[in-house]
């Protein structure tokens, strides 16, 4: 006689509840960057309102560390009730990720208005400099929103940690700036009004690449003493 099993015990179950899961996520995402995604969508990107286009992405930072911070818990184990918990780790990285956000949205300005300045000068070769500072700024940008949703660290280590992975941690770091081409090229030239939707994949793949960062940080400044 066969042994019973339960449905949920399943693979094809549990992979079905795994993907509704990131469904469910995706939703909550989408709907807590509604007022920033608007903006943006119908806010023509110029240097003359780049402030504004600034102002519009810092909002967003706090659904996209949200974002992560599900997608870390997702791949850790099970989530119950993902829609609301997305919503409680939204209000408890708030603060986090919305200053983070703010900072390198400054920095992100400050190359792209130096990049546009020097392309129109008789120095266009110095405007790549910026191209590039802007690219390593979003790298740092990406390691300080996976670190800041896992740890309760102070601003600057976080961003002290995330220089200290860029540059040590180069396999990862090049995989970071692979991807974030990648998502730029089809954000501007291929559906930026699907973009929304394509970030849970890059979360997945920015979390799922970072695990052993984010390990050897937990052994080093959270088992035995915080950062000094």
């Amino acid at each position: 006689m066969e042994e019973h099993r339960d449905a949920t015990e399943g693979k094809y179950y549990r992979w079905s509840e795994k993907i509704s899961s990131y469904f469910l996520v995706e939703m909550a995402f989408l709907l807590s960057i509604v007022p920033a995604g608007i903006g943006m969508f119908f806010l023509i990107f110029t240097i003359n309102n780049i402030l504004l286009y600034a102002l519009f992405f810092s909002l967003m930072g706090p659904g996209v560390g949200a974002l992560i911070a599900m997608v870390e818990a997702l791949q850790s184990s099970e989530v119950s009730a993902p829609f609301f918990t997305y919503w409680k780790k939204w209000r408890k990285n708030l603060k986090d990720s919305y200053l983070l956000t703010i900072l390198f949205s400054i920095i992100f300005v400050i190359c792209i208005v130096d990049y546009t300045y020097f392309k129109s000068t008789q120095l266009d070769f110095a405007s790549w400099f910026f191209i590039l500072l802007l690219l390593l700024a979003t790298i740092i940008y990406e390691y300080s929103l996976v670190i800041a949703m896992k740890f309760s660290f102070r601003l600057r280590d976080i961003v002290r940690l995330s220089i200290t992975y860029l540059l040590t941690d180069l396999v990862t770091t090049l995989k970071l700036i692979s991807y974030t081409i990648l998502l730029v090229v089809f954000s501007l030239y291929i559906s930026p009004a699907i973009t929304p939707l394509v970030i849970i994949l890059f979360a997945y793949i920015l979390v799922k690449d970072t695990k052993l960062i984010i390990r050897e940080i937990e052994d080093k400044f959270t088992r035995n003493s915080d950062i000094n």
